[in-house]
C-alpha cells in the first residue's frame, strides 16, 4: 500500500505543481495520476465481497468506507421483511394500493437521462395507478425476452426531434417498431419517494446498522424504492450520496469507474430535451428544452456497439458486478455507475439508502480538483462548471 500511496502522491504533485506553475495539464500528467489511483483503488479484479453476518462496522468503515472502495455485502438485508414479503411487484401493488397514483418514467426503448441526438434526453414522467405501472411492466418483460438475442438497434436514433420553441422539425426519423410503442416504464423517483410515498412499506425493512455506524442517521437524506426490468438502464453517472443499494427481488448489473477517470469520460456540455409520446400516432419524439439551461454530462454508452467513445487503457479494468436478491452494494459518493438489468423476464425490486457525503473532507477537495483541472485542459467547461456543484438527476 505504502508503494502506491507514494505513487499517488508523486503523481498528484506533478499536476499540482504544474498547475501552480500557470500551465494547463496535459494528458500525460492525468493518466500518471489515474494509473497509480487505480493501482490503489481498483487492486481487486472485480469488486471485492464480504458476508454481512460477518462484517463488522468497524472493518466496514476502515477497509471500504474511509477509502472509498465498493463492496458487495452478501445477506446484508437477510433480517428484512421484504424478502419474503415482496416476491412479485404485485406483492407490493396490493400492499399500497392498485389505484394509488405513482409517478413513473416511461422511454421508448429504456434510455433515458443520457445524451441523444447530441441533447440530454430525459424520460418522460406520468402519472398512472400503481396497477397500470405493474401491467406495463409486465407486458415490458415479455418484449425484452423476446428481443433479448436481437443486437440493440442504436445508429442512427429513431426519433424526431422538435425545438420546444418553434416546434420546428429538426430529424424526422420515428419510432415504428411496435414493439416499442408502448415505452419502457420505470419507477426511479429520486425524492425520498420511499418514506414520503409508499410509507407503509417502510415496515417491511430496516435502515442497515453498518450505515448507521459509517455515516450516521443525521446524515440520511433519502430512502428511494427502484422498480424496472428488461431494456431500462441509467447511464454513466455519478452522486454526490454515500449510497446503500439493496437488491430485494430480481438482479441488476452495475459498471463502476472511480472519480479519477473523470479525466477519460468525455464529458460535454450539452442542451437539455425530453422524451414524449404522441398518443394517437404511438410515436416517440424528442423536444428539445430551450428555455433549460444546457449541463455537463457524459456521452459513454458501455451497452452500445456503436459508441464513437473509448475509454483508453488507463481506465481498464472496468469493474462490473451483478446484484442479486439480498445483496448489498456499498457505492462510494463520486464513483462513475451505469445500471442495466438482467433480460430474463424477471422485474427487480430494490431499495437505496442515500447519505449525505461529506464536502469538507480532502476526497472531495481531490476530485473537485481534478474535475476542474480536467475540463480546463479540454474544455469541457470552466472550473465554475465543473458539475461537482451541481445537483445532478440521480438513477440507479
Amino acid at each position: 500500500a505504502s508503494g502506491r500511496e507514494c505513487g499517488i502522491c508523486m503523481s498528484l504533485k506533478s499536476v499540482v505543481m504544474h498547475v501552480f506553475s500557470g500551465n494547463n495539464c496535459d494528458d500525460t500528467l492525468f493518466k500518471s495520476l489515474s494509473e497509480n489511483v487505480r493501482e490503489w483503488w481498483v487492486y481487486h479484479p472485480s469488486v471485492p465481497v464480504e458476508d454481512g453476518k460477518e462484517l463488522s462496522s468497524l472493518e466496514f468503515i476502515r477497509k471500504y468506507v474511509m477509502n472509498h472502495h465498493p463492496v458487495v455485502i452478501k445477506n446484508g438485508i437477510e433480517h428484512w421483511s421484504a424478502l419474503t414479503e415482496w416476491k412479485s411487484v404485485q406483492d407490493l401493488v396490493d400492499k399500497v394500493g392498485c389505484d394509488s397514483l405513482v409517478a413513473v418514467n416511461y422511454s421508448p426503448d429504456g434510455r433515458a437521462d443520457c445524451i441523444r441526438q447530441d441533447t440530454f434526453v430525459k424520460p418522460e414522467r406520468r402519472l398512472e395507478s400503481f396497477q397500470t405501472f405493474n401491467d406495463n411492466l409486465t407486458k415490458e418483460l415479455h418484449v425484452s425476452s423476446a428481443l433479448a438475442t436481437q443486437p440493440r438497434s442504436d445508429n442512427p436514433e429513431p426519433f424526431q426531434v422538435l425545438d420546444s420553441s418553434s416546434n420546428a422539425h429538426i430529424n424526422t426519423q420515428l419510432f415504428n417498431n411496435d414493439n416499442f410503442n408502448d415505452g419502457v416504464p420505470y419507477l426511479s423517483e429520486q425524492n425520498d419517494v420511499l418514506r414520503t410515498h409508499f410509507s407503509c412499506l417502510m415496515n417491511d425493512i430496516n435502515e442497515l446498522k453498518l450505515a448507521q455506524d459509517a455515516f450516521g442517521t443525521d446524515s440520511l437524506d433519502a430512502v428511494n424504492l427502484w422498480i424496472g426490468g428488461g431494456r431500462a438502464e441509467s447511464a454513466l453517472h455519478k452522486d454526490h450520496y454515500e449510497n446503500m443499494y439493496c437488491v430485494v427481488r430480481g438482479s441488476k448489473r452495475f459498471t463502476l469507474l472511480p472519480p479519477t477517470d473523470s479525466v477519460f469520460l468525455h464529458e460535454q456540455i450539452v442542451q437539455q430535451a425530453s422524451f414524449k409520446q404522441d398518443f394517437r400516432s404511438k410515436e416517440w419524439r424528442i423536444h428539445v428544452e430551450t428555455e433549460e439551461p444546457s449541463i455537463p454530462w457524459i456521452p459513454i454508452d458501455f451497452e452500445s456497439k456503436h459508441s464513437e467513445y473509448v475509454l483508453p487503457k488507463e481506465s481498464r479494468p472496468i469493474l462490473r458486478v451483478t446484484l442479486s436478491a439480498g445483496d448489498v452494494l456499498y457505492l462510494p459518493a463520486l464513483w462513475y455507475h451505469s445500471v442495466s438489468h438482467i433480460l430474463d423476464g424477471q422485474a427487480c425490486i430494490a431499495v437505496n439508502w442515500w447519505y449525505d457525503m461529506d464536502f469538507h473532507s480532502p476526497y472531495y477537495a481531490f476530485c473537485r480538483f481534478l474535475q476542474t483541472q480536467s475540463s480546463s485542459a479540454h474544455h469541457f467547461g470552466t472550473p465554475d462548471d465543473d458539475g461537482l456543484d451541481r445537483p445532478e438527476r440521480r438513477s440507479a
